[in-house]
């Protein structure tokens, strides 16, 4: 296994566990979120504000590219990076793909006082959370190698998978 890529909605604990997976793994991190960030020099809900989302997917579509060339690296992505059908182009056969599933109320808990996510704003933030996983759920679990319930609210249960003994293939 040369990369783990870790997907799910916003809120799932993506960059949590990417982040002490590939401490415990010695790998090393790559989110896709900050590497947009950097290269736009401009947080993600400013992305949007003045650009669009179009120009916003276009800077991840880029930074997808940069994938391929990656080892040994676990890579937390957007909760819509692979909304772009292209983007799974990247995705090898030999890295695995674990699928972060956490339910809506969870999501809305975790990221209840967060206002920077550009997809979740508006008066009824379950609402937008309930129909953004009716839009990429199925894409997530075509994607995934293994699914996680990422619901423990601690992410105890997650920090488990982080143990390199259980990081094996299907």
């Amino acid at each position: 296994m040369s990369n783990i890529v870790l997907i799910g909605p916003s809120g799932a604990g993506k960059t949590t566990l990417g982040k002490m997976l590939a401490d415990s793994l010695g790998m090393a991190f790559f989110d896709t979120d900050k590497e947009i960030e950097k290269t736009a020099n401009m947080p993600i809900s400013q992305i949007f504000k003045t650009f669009g989302e179009g120009h916003f997917r276009r800077l991840e579509h880029n930074i997808c590219k940069r994938f391929v060339a990656l080892k040994n690296t676990v890579i937390s992505t957007g909760g819509g990076t692979f909304t772009n059908p292209q983007n799974a182009q990247f995705l090898h056969a030999d890295w695995m793909v674990i699928y972060l599933q956490a339910s809506p109320e969870v999501i809305l808990q975790r990221l209840e006082v967060d206002n920077t996510r550009p997809l979740l704003q508006g008066d009824n933030k379950l609402a937008s959370i309930q129909a953004l996983l009716q839009e990429r759920e199925q894409t997530y679990k075509n994607l995934a190698t293994i699914t996680i319930d990422a619901n423990d609210t601690n992410l105890d249960a997650i920090k488990l998978v982080a143990k390199p003994k259980n990081i094996k293939l299907p």
